[in-house]
């Protein structure tokens, strides 16, 4: 999007592009516990309403056909990012050979391969 254009909206004013808001990983938090919308509307303090409104916002923005594969692609970017995470965690900080160099290698490598997958999940 370039500086002429206007950042699309939803008709209550809220962003269709970028990356998810608080309230959106809040409500996605719910639904990946398994609740139901109005569960998850109490506990965010909104209305069911809202909530389906931020899901179908969560989908757009994923580039999602349906709610379900939304949530989907959220619960597997956020467990790529752990295990790169906890990849990254095992390294071994003094390599005493050339097979503990190569190990780190390969650690890192796929600690750089989830973190690769994770990105083309979710938009910046």
């Amino acid at each position: 999007m370039n500086a002429n254009e206007e950042e699309p909206m939803s008709p209550s004013g809220r962003r269709m592009t970028g990356p998810l808001t608080p309230v959106q990983h809040a409500v996605i938090d719910g639904m990946i516990a398994g609740k139901q919308q109005q569960e998850v509307a109490a506990e965010v303090g909104v209305s069911p309403q809202y909530v389906s409104g931020e899901l179908n916002i969560v989908r757009r923005k994923l580039g999602c056909n349906t709610v379900s594969h939304a949530v989907a692609n959220v619960a597997t970017w956020r467990a790529y990012q752990a295990v790169a995470a906890h990849l990254e965690e095992v390294l071994l900080r003094d390599p005493i050979d050339e097979v503990e160099v190569r190990v780190n290698y390969v650690l890192s490598e796929l600690a750089e391969l989830y973190r690769s997958r994770a990105a083309r999940l979710m938009p910046e």
